[in-house]
């Protein structure tokens, strides 16, 4: 009996220890990881609200909304070493709707890194190849934080209607992001772009058009006023919306001791990799969401197709950021290098930009001076546009022929996909 009362008395011990300490842990989490999914929709647009109020009263100087796009640039927008033409390109000059006789027009679709941020736009490798050639017109038709769709999509809205006879679309690895979202803060929450946007998406083998869930500046307002509503709206079709969602736990999930335990196990992770580990390729960037690379397949089918349709040759540059050249590794294999076998088996043109730089790195250079803040990577420096001019340039010498310096008419728009 006294053996039976001394080990009750250890096991209420034992509990009720156990429970003071599930009582302390339980009080200092909140102070420690708030869980994300706990959001509520007014305090999570009130942090974008002065952003989109300044879209809404046409307070911005470089980017304009657009209902089909999601945004663009501005005729004539200015904004720090930014321009836009008349025809919202970045550029001094507009084009005219049909090129002149004997003149290539290359017309180049893309994000950032195809716009040419961080250089000023006589430095971007369409102003590069304008100036070496006369026969070169480079309208540069890229927008920041643009995913390969939108890119897309702005050739088909804008960029047929200028009768390129190239096109050139760019890819570098957060476009396999945005290619699956459709409101830009639920994929990055510090975005300077609190916009939504059109996407892709795959039914089966068929490419599906979501259109832009927000269509005008009164749906803006809609969304500031009530957010609680408009935001399910919005993120139907993002890959990002559901982790702002309840998650269904267990019980087990609910055990302070457990929900602190799984925080300091991925904080240690988090550090290891950090300190301790050798870098590793963070193929999120790559294939996020479930069958991402085939939707990217699909979209970059649309633009060769409905490119070779208008009787233009199409092009793919793909752009390597800084965090493939910090995370390549030994081989010194691309991150990216999965889309290679991809237009080699179509029969693509195009060019990888790694293979460009490659040599000029191999001549005392490091891949830090490809980007405009070295190893904080940002966008391409004016060394590494020469680099993609000359390129180019070269590729354009095997792939153009005399007829397609003929005059032509402005070819008529076609339907991107089907749309709902």
């Amino acid at each position: 009996m006294n053996s039976d009362r001394r080990y009750l008395f250890i096991v209420m011990t034992a509990a009720i220890v156990w429970a003071g300490c599930e009582l302390i842990i339980a009080l200092a989490l909140p102070t420690i990881h708030p869980p994300i999914n706990t959001m509520d929709p007014r305090a999570f647009i009130e942090k974008y609200r002065s952003q989109i109020e300044g879209l809404i009263l046409d307070h911005t100087d470089f980017v304009a909304f657009d209902p089909t796009l999601g945004w663009s640039h501005k005729p004539w927008g200015r904004g720090d070493i930014y321009r836009a033409n008349g025809q919202g390109l970045r550029a001094d000059r507009d084009y005219t709707q049909v090129p002149g006789q004997g003149i290539i027009r290359i017309a180049t679709f893309g994000d950032s890194f195809m716009l040419g941020a961080d250089v000023e736009v006589e430095q971007t490798w369409q102003a590069l190849l304008e100036t070496s050639n006369p026969a070169f017109e480079v309208p540069n038709f890229g927008v920041s934080s643009y995913g390969t769709g939108q890119a897309v999509l702005r050739y088909l809205k804008e960029g047929k209607n200028l009768a390129p006879d190239i096109v050139v679309l760019s890819y570098i690895a957060e476009n396999n992001k945005r290619n699956i979202n459709t409101f830009r803060p639920f994929y990055l929450p510090s975005t300077g772009f609190p916009l939504a946007k059109p996407r892709y998406r795959l039914e089966g083998e068929e490419l599906i058009l979501v259109p832009n869930p927000v269509q005008s500046l009164e749906q803006y307002q809609e969304l500031l006023d009530h957010p609680e509503t408009e935001l399910p709206r919005i993120g139907q079709y993002d890959a990002y919306y559901p982790q702002y969602l309840p998650s269904k736990t267990s019980l087990v999930d609910n055990i302070p001791s457990v929900h602190a335990s799984v925080f300091w196990f991925r904080r240690m992770r988090d550090w290891w990799s950090n300190h301790m580990a050798r870098p590793t390729v963070d193929h999120d960037w790559y294939t996020t969401g479930p069958g991402n690379n085939p939707l990217l397949f699909r979209i970059f089918d649309l633009f060769h197709d409905q490119a070779v349709a208008s009787g233009t040759t199409p092009i793919f540059l793909l752009f390597p950021i800084h965090f493939d050249y910090r995370d390549a590794g030994p081989s010194g294999e691309m991150p990216y290098s999965f889309l290679v076998p991809f237009l080699e088996h179509k029969g693509y043109i195009f060019i990888d930009c790694d293979r460009v730089f490659r040599p000029w790195l191999r001549s005392s250079h490091t891949w830090s001076e490809l980007y405009a803040h070295g190893n904080e990577g940002g966008h391409y420096s004016p060394a590494a546009h020469r680099l993609i001019a000359a390129a180019v340039e070269d590729l354009i010498k095997d792939t153009t022929t005399d007829s397609s310096t003929e005059k032509r008419s402005a070819p008529a728009q076609s339907p991107a996909a089907t749309a709902f």
